[in-house]
């Protein structure tokens, strides 16, 4: 009996594997999911005005319709993004366009089979980016042209730029000749002509997208040219009409050269005119203008037609309109009220004041008169004005051999 009992619990245990090998060969053989499904990514290509929405589809063998939503305006916008069948995944994308620059929008995917069948994404969310950046990165200012170039972050699709310059009730219109889109930096060259001297231009720089990003600004061409061309701006204060920047030129009215002295010893041994740009470097002169000798500053020849070097009467002149020499060299500084636009241009003096020659730049300036100083047959009069100082220095003097800036006075 006992061996009957074994092989009847080794059968019974034999009969249960069976059963359960069964079962597991079952499940492994269970049919593959025949539903198609549909699922989002984030989008791409995003702008200020449009994105690319992208989903991931499996059709399944069935022939699908898909359709992009997304979340505008307070209801569900829907653009079809075609049909797809087979059994391999499919990646749909699709534009949407016509959207508002910062903001959030929600969207998903559907995928349907007439009325037959219908499967829905997730919802995701995105934000377009925010309005064009502009900026006037360079202004060359002529007597009847101006040279501008812009700087543009499009971040919108097919981005123009358009300028409208407006003088005396007269409105022109420049558009860019190329388009541009994405999210780096381009500069954009405008030259706009047949201007008219000495007049103010009220500028409208426009990124033509949905964006409405806009610069204004006014530019005013310039008064008068020296003989090289550098253009110069006029500001009438009191009775007197000054230029507005420091003269740099490196010729005579007449066209005769100013030679330009480097060496420093030189520079010091000069009894004739002669020029320098600070540290020798011209690109101060770009700005700052030049420094000069005091032969230049009271050559008969003269620097601009119908201007000269103020004598120290006309800068006391100026100096008393302005509310007298205590506060009068504020008033002349860029930051100041006049219009003098006074830069810190520095000074180029004896090596027993600096060992180069060269000071003071970004600190004061030093302008030169035709009046000699109490008499003296190689001393002048310079004033001067401090960048720590509301004072106009008007009866600072230095020699001839100095070098100081030059600003002009109509005759």
């Amino acid at each position: 009996m006992k061996a009957i009992v074994r092989i009847g619990i080794l059968k019974a245990i034999a009969f249960s594997v069976v059963i359960i090998s069964c079962l597991v060969s079952c499940t492994a053989c269970e049919p593959e999911d025949l539903n198609p499904s549909i699922s989002i990514s984030s989008p791409e290509s995003v702008t200020g005005n449009s994105a690319v929405l992208v989903a991931s589809l499996s059709p399944k063998s069935r022939t699908l319709s898909v359709n992009f939503e997304y979340f505008s305006n307070g209801i569900w916008q829907s653009v079809e993004a075609g049909s797809y069948s087979g059994n391999q995944i499919v990646i749909v994308k699709k534009t949407i366009s016509n959207l508002n620059p910062g903001k959030s929008y929600q969207f998903r995917a559907e995928a349907s089979e007439g009325s037959n069948f219908k499967v829905t994404s997730e919802t995701k969310e995105f934000k377009t980016l925010d309005q064009s950046i502009l900026n006037l990165k360079v202004v060359k200012i002529g007597l009847t042209t101006m040279s501008l170039t812009i700087n543009l972050v499009p971040k919108f699709d097919n981005t123009k730029v358009q300028v409208d310059y407006t003088a005396n009730g007269t409105t022109f219109t420049k558009v860019s000749n190329s388009s541009y889109s994405g999210q780096t930096a381009v500069d954009i060259n405008f030259n706009l002509d047949n201007l008219v001297k000495n007049t103010d231009y009220q500028l409208k720089i426009k990124a033509l997208n949905s964006s409405e990003a806009v610069l204004d600004t006014i530019i005013k061409t310039c008064a008068v040219t020296d003989y090289d061309g550098n253009p110069y701006h006029i500001v009438t204060i009191g009775n007197q009409v000054w230029l507005q920047e420091n003269f740099t030129g490196t010729h005579f009215a007449n066209g005769d050269p100013i030679p330009n002295i480097t060496d420093q010893a030189q520079w010091e041994a000069t009894t004739t005119p002669a020029y320098c740009w600070y540290n020798n470097d011209s690109k101060n002169g770009e700005v700052y203008g030049g420094l000069y000798n005091f032969y230049v500053a009271s050559d008969s020849r003269g620097l601009i037609i119908g201007y000269h070097t103020p004598s120290l009467d006309e800068w006391t002149t100026l100096s008393d309109y302005l509310g007298g020499a205590n506060v009068a060299g504020g008033k002349l500084k860029v930051s100041g009220s006049s219009g003098f636009n006074g830069i810190y241009s520095g000074v180029r003096q004896d090596i027993s004041f600096n060992k180069t020659g060269f000071s003071d730049f970004g600190d004061g300036s030093a302008f030169w008169s035709t009046t000699n100083f109490m008499g003296m047959s190689n001393v002048a009069y310079c004033p001067s004005i401090d960048k720590t100082s509301a004072l106009l220095q008007l009866h600072g003097a230095s020699y001839y051999d100095d070098a100081y800036s030059i600003r002009l006075i109509k005759n």
